[in-house]
């Protein structure tokens, strides 16, 4: 009994130890299954970063050299506008404040356009084939003479103010000088005009009439007076006498200050410094190194002073460099491409490249002689003397605006004619 009983013990004892593990075995196989599980889905969240950073880095190294490639265009872009910029400045002769304006500031078209216009005939005049219409437009005066204020009586001379946008005449059969701003129909006195007389508001002859711009001043050649008169256009009744004695024929003003006659007795043109009451002679004479009856004078940036000779072979205009005791002939008679070879130079300009322009007289015509050509050509008139739109009477004076237009004062039409270029 008691061996059975022992028997059964053990085989509850053994039923019991078989038993325990297939309880339990069902639980590990979950964990087992749950961290596969787990692991799957680390390794694929690990792969999605993968195939995600795959995608997003190059798109980034893209996207960087892109903007990178953007900048250096942007950069090349700058750079070539500031080398197109620095080349048109550089081709352009002078610096004015308003191209200086226009580096430092943005630029802009008004700005633009406005540095181009106002260095027009510095560029322009380079060309040989520049032309001007062989039209003129009256632009102050009329075919007849007159004392009223919508004309002239035979004009004599005029200064182009482009800054004020107004001309300034002389009006010599008028005994004035008048003002006429640019597309008024009359013009305003502001000198003389009291009759003609000696009293100190009064011209006998009005010869030439320049403007000096440093010291703002008029300056008039009263020529049967035999003196040269100086007022200010802020007091019109402040006259003085700058040389007394002196029948003086041309007028010019240098960019310092200083003012050059040309005066007939001693036919020689002298230097003054305004208040001064001598002065230097810096031309003179009836051979090469002298003149004979100097008219019209006009003096350069260097200095060089040019003299219309009328009393030489003639008629020739000669120039006198600075501080030289001789002339030289830069245009006279037989040096124009006209079968009229006669030449009577009442005016002459000379610009920046040292082309001549000279008012021909007898013949009624305007010529220009290029920097170093022996031959002038005429620019405009020649077409026998007259009072048609392509006719002169006499030209007695000229001068150019700064768009290169043409001005010339039409003595005996009593006219000043403007000749668009």
């Amino acid at each position: 009994m008691n061996n059975n009983n022992t028997d059964i013990v053990d085989v509850q004892s053994i039923n019991f130890d078989t038993t325990q593990p297939s309880t339990s075995q069902p639980g590990t196989s979950c964990e087992c299954f749950r961290r596969r599980k787990l692991m799957w889905i680390i390794l694929a969240s690990i792969v999605t970063v993968l195939i995600i950073l795959g995608i997003i880095i190059p798109t980034i190294i893209v996207k960087t050299k892109k903007i990178q490639i953007e900048e250096m265009s942007t950069m090349e872009t700058t750079t070539e506008t500031t080398i197109t910029i620095t080349e048109k400045i550089a081709t352009k002769k002078e610096t004015t404040a308003t191209t200086i304006e226009t580096i430092t500031e943005p630029l802009t078209t008004t700005e633009q356009k406005t540095t181009t216009e106002k260095q027009l005939f510095s560029s322009i005049d380079n060309n040989i084939d520049i032309n001007w219409s062989q039209n003129g437009i009256t632009i102050a005066g009329g075919y007849r003479p007159t004392s009223k204020l919508d004309g002239f009586n035979s004009p004599s001379s005029i200064y182009i103010d482009d800054d004020d946008q107004t001309m300034y005449i002389g009006d010599s059969g008028n005994s004035r000088v008048v003002e006429w701003k640019y597309g008024a129909k009359i013009g305003q006195v502001v000198a003389g005009g009291n009759g003609m007389g000696s009293q100190m508001n009064q011209f006998k002859t009005v010869i030439d009439v320049v403007v000096d711009k440093k010291n703002n001043v008029f300056i008039t050649c009263d020529y049967d007076n035999k003196r040269v008169v100086q007022w200010s256009p802020k007091n019109l009744t402040d006259q003085q006498i700058l040389i007394p004695d002196i029948f003086c024929r041309g007028l010019a003003v240098s960019n310092d200050g200083f003012l050059y006659v040309s005066r007939w007795g001693k036919d020689d043109v002298s230097r003054w410094k305004l208040g001064e009451k001598d002065g230097e002679t810096v031309a003179g004479g009836n051979e090469l190194d002298q003149l004979s009856w100097p008219y019209s004078i006009f003096v350069d940036q260097d200095h060089s002073v040019y003299v219309t000779d009328g009393g030489n072979a003639d008629g020739r205009v000669t120039k006198w460099l600075k501080d030289t005791k001789f002339g030289i002939v830069v245009a006279s008679q037989g040096e124009v491409n006209s079968p009229i070879q006669s030449f009577e130079p009442s005016a002459v300009f000379v610009d920046h490249l040292d082309n001549i322009y000279v008012a021909d007289s007898r013949n009624h015509r305007i010529i220009r002689w290029l920097n170093a050509s022996r031959k002038g050509d005429i620019i405009v008139g020649g077409n026998g003397k007259g009072n048609r739109s392509n006719q002169l009477s006499n030209p007695s004076d000229l001068s150019f605006d700064r768009y290169g237009n043409l001005y010339v004062v039409d003595q005996s039409n009593h006219r000043i004619q403007k000749f668009d270029i």
